[in-house]
């Protein structure tokens, strides 16, 4: 019989990286959360008919520092990771859970996140994140109109085409995610090679 730890592959540094990065939103430390981001990080919601503006790592702190206020538990929930070695990105189907301040509120929500990795896997570059606009709009005018702004930010206008090698790509990948549901087969561009690692719904 063949011994199953000899086919087991360990999680690349670029797994290993965005799961402390959902572990920092877990910690609701904003210092937690920053710990593997790069000095150059980048975040941006999407799609920009939100108008949230693009932050930089100082940015991301106080908007961090702002939505962890609002929360007694919070934890992002990994329903799919993907890995594409070749371009250093990794995409995650999240489930957002959590429980507010504000009478005890429960919150549930849910989002995509294509994250974009130093070369070496140990820091978050970059990341877009496109969430449920319904929820977010929701997020911002009942629950926090002073956490979520409007776009006009020194940064809002700063294009996010490093993160992947070019917006058709995001086109794929989301067309293909509404294709196959929660299937997802994601293909960034023909012909490269790419990982894949399935989560369960929660990491203990």
């Amino acid at each position: 019989m063949e011994n199953p730890s000899s086919t087991f592959t360990p999680p690349s540094q670029r797994i290993k990286t965005v799961h402390n990065l959902l572990d920092g939103y877990r910690s609701l430390s904003v210092p937690t959360l920053l710990a593997p981001l790069s000095e150059d990080f980048r975040h941006r919601a999407l799609p920009a008919s939100l108008e949230m503006p693009e932050r930089d790592r100082a940015a991301f702190a106080q908007h961090a520092a702002g939505v962890f206020g609002l929360f007694d538990a919070f934890e992002m929930l990994p329903q799919s990771v993907h890995e594409d070695a070749a371009t250093n990105v990794v995409v995650v189907h999240a489930l957002m859970k959590g429980v507010m301040k504000m009478k005890q509120v429960d919150w549930r929500n849910e989002c995509i996140l294509l994250i974009r990795l130093s070369e070496d896997g140990a820091r978050v570059r970059e990341i877009a994140e496109f969430v449920d606009s319904a929820k977010a709009v929701e997020m911002r005018r009942k629950h926090a109109p002073g956490v979520f702004g409007k776009a006009g930010g020194a940064l809002a206008g700063v294009r996010l085409s490093t993160l992947v090698a070019g917006f058709s790509q995001i086109v794929v990948v989301c067309a293909t995610y509404h294709a196959v549901s929660l299937g997802f087969s994601w293909w960034f561009h023909s012909g490269s090679s790419s990982s894949s690692v399935t989560t369960s719904p929660s990491r203990k």
